[in-house]
């Protein structure tokens, strides 16, 4: 971790100081409780953004539970906060040091306060282990297994109030100080981005800001993350800035655009500046995001606007307010009134007559000019897929792709470029081309179990996969003729037994479990901090898959569909049950057994 104005957070202990009901009713419908929080960045720093100091708590159980929050917040002031709980007997072994502390991230499961026989009190935590934050805003991997830590509480004569008088040996902080509610929480969860590695797409990068940065800090904070790079999972599938590469000054606004200055590597010959200053617009919060001047030592200022360019760096970008939602019905495709202009547009020219029955699954994407459709049709006792493209110079035909088969799931397209897509077959994962041929394995190492579910960010170099009931992201590395799994992260959630997963917002899944024996949908960051806030009672039956639609920078989104009992149901339409008279141009006497999806 390179050293920068955070450094004097630097503390830790000689003796290691550290935070070390919904489901499926047998007779109901669907029930849609409302969206999650709404994505974004807090408007200002100062009052509120700090967590509540020693004097503020007003029993001995809301006491631990504030102590667990002191590490949140501007890490400068972690030293301070730490401190302060502490009795006086234990302070001294909180040492400030040129090292940041690692913050362990725990969700706290239970706090039973017990009073001790000389008028102290010991209260003891069960928590699973989320992750530990770094002072990049990045949330890595846990190290540590314990599920319980102790501390003693007690008073300090001449002073109000509890003190800790034993603290735990790592440093904890409940993850609920990451929640993304500003009632709640002190962090916003942001994405900044970096350029994959053939420079044709972003791909986002989850962090959390602390709220006490207010917004004119923001900008230098940002572009402080960009040069320390992506986070361990994402590094070997994107590109980091040219080595050496240095800030020299903070990121003043002058009104009508930004301003940044940086050290003469910032030119080497393999890195566009005007990539720097796309890549660091969109990691930018909207409120915020303006024309930048990038001034690399030795070379003439650069402008960079909110051109085509910048446009088409994020694959996300093309998805509107309202994205394009279709539906199969009875085997073939229509679209849905909830589409942009009433769902009256014609359907993909690609989808003739000729190709567009016995529908049973599909994929639909669109990009640089192409239009491509992955279709699952039924071939006798088995289904088959089939794809085609046009556009640019792809031919409309559809060609069959692999044998048919009688297991064989709902296929996704991977974007930038749009060549490629996946399908689970069997419980393994599959490649296949625009360019015609067969199928062909992917492995997924450290993946173990098989694969139910796969779904692909808009990005197309992070996938989500349901495998042998459990949650992961794996980061990708393409090419022509072939897909890599390069790395991969465990993603934890309170729901068990999963079996369908859709990206629905840059940094967030939505899943399909159990919660109490009983099927529900909940959500879940790809780092597991914020997890299974549920939005969605279902009834009338199993989910059978799950699509979604992410925002442009946006971690969360609420944008869902999916089918259940033989209905379709879509999360943001007029009604959550998908109705016959929203098909456009669908069979008079259509039942609303329909199977939802997005253009991608």
């Amino acid at each position: 971790m390179r050293m920068r104005r955070r450094s004097v957070l630097a503390a830790t202990l000689a003796i290691g100081l550290g935070v070390a009901g919904c489901g499926i009713p047998d007779e109901t419908e669907v029930r849609v409780d409302g969206p999650g929080p709404s994505p974004g960045f807090a408007s200002a720093g100062g009052v509120g953004d700090a967590p509540p100091v020693r004097e503020s708590a007003g029993s001995r159980e809301q006491f631990v539970q504030n102590f667990l929050l002191t590490a949140a917040g501007e890490p400068r002031e972690t030293y301070k906060r730490v401190r302060g709980y502490l009795a006086p007997a234990v302070q001294d072994e909180f040492k400030e040091s040129q090292e940041e502390p690692p913050v362990n991230l725990v969700r706290v499961r239970s706090t039973t306060v017990t009073d001790d026989t000389n008028g102290a009190s010991t209260a003891t935590l069960q928590v699973d282990q989320v992750g530990v934050l770094d002072g990049d805003g990045r949330v890595n991997p846990p190290v540590l297994t314990a599920t319980s830590y102790t501390i003693g509480i007690g008073q300090v004569e001449g002073k109000s109030g509890w003190f800790v008088t034993a603290p735990p040996n790592v440093l904890l902080l409940n993850v609920s100080a990451l929640d993304s509610n500003p009632l709640v929480g002190y962090y916003e969860p942001q994405t900044i981005y970096f350029w994959n590695l053939e420079r044709t797409a972003l791909v986002p990068d989850l962090r959390y800001m602390p709220r006490a940065v207010p917004p004119e800090g923001q900008p230098t904070e940002i572009l402080d993350r960009l040069l320390g790079g992506p986070s361990d999972l994402l590094q070997p599938a994107v590109r980091r800035l040219p080595a050496g590469t240095k800030r020299t000054g903070t990121v003043p606004d002058t009104g009508d655009r930004l301003e940044i200055s940086l050290s003469a590597e910032a030119g080497a010959p393999d890195y566009d500046p005007a990539d720097l200053g796309r890549q660091l617009m969109w990691s930018l919060p909207p409120s915020l995001r303006k024309d930048l001047e990038v001034k690399v030592e030795g070379q003439p200022p650069r402008v960079i606007t909110m051109d085509q360019a910048y446009l088409d760096a994020n694959q996300v970008r093309p998805f509107s307010e309202t994205p394009e939602r279709f539906a199969i019905l009875e085997g073939k495709i229509y679209r849905l009134k909830s589409s942009p202009n009433g769902g009256q547009d014609s359907l993909p020219s690609l989808l003739s007559d000729a190709v567009n029955h016995d529908v049973a699954f599909a994929s639909l994407a669109s990009g640089s000019g192409v239009t491509a459709a992955a279709l699952v049709v039924t071939r006798g006792q088995g289904r088959q897929l089939i794809v085609g493209a046009n556009g640019g110079d792809r031919p409309r035909s559809f060609t069959p792709v692999g044998p048919e088969n009688q297991s064989i799931g709902r296929p996704v397209w991977l974007k930038a470029p749009l060549d490629t897509g996946l399908v689970v077959v069997q419980g393994k994962l599959y490649r296949f081309g625009l360019d015609g041929g067969g199928l062909t394995q992917v492995g997924l190492p450290g993946i173990p179990g098989a694969v139910s579910a796969v779904s692909a960010a808009p990005d197309g170099r992070r996938l989500a996969v349901v495998a042998g009931g459990r949650l992961w992201v794996a980061v990708l590395g393409r090419d022509d003729r072939s897909v890599e799994v390069l790395a991969v992260r465990g993603v934890t959630t309170t729901l068990q037994q999963l079996t369908e997963v859709a990206w629905s917002g840059e940094g967030q899944l939505t899943v399909v479990g159990l919660r109490a024996g009983k099927s529900t949908i909940g959500t879940v960051t790809i780092d597991s901090v914020a997890d299974a806030d549920l939005s969605y009672e279902l009834g009338g039956g199993a989910v059978t898959y799950l699509v979604g639609a992410p925002s442009p920078g946006s971690v969360e989104g609420n944008r869902i569909m999916f089918a259940a009992g033989g209905k379709g149901y879509d999360a943001q339409g007029p009604e959550p049950i998908i109705q016959a008279d929203e098909i456009v141009d669908g069979p008079s006497n259509a039942q609303p057994a329909v199977a939802p999806f997005f253009m991608n």
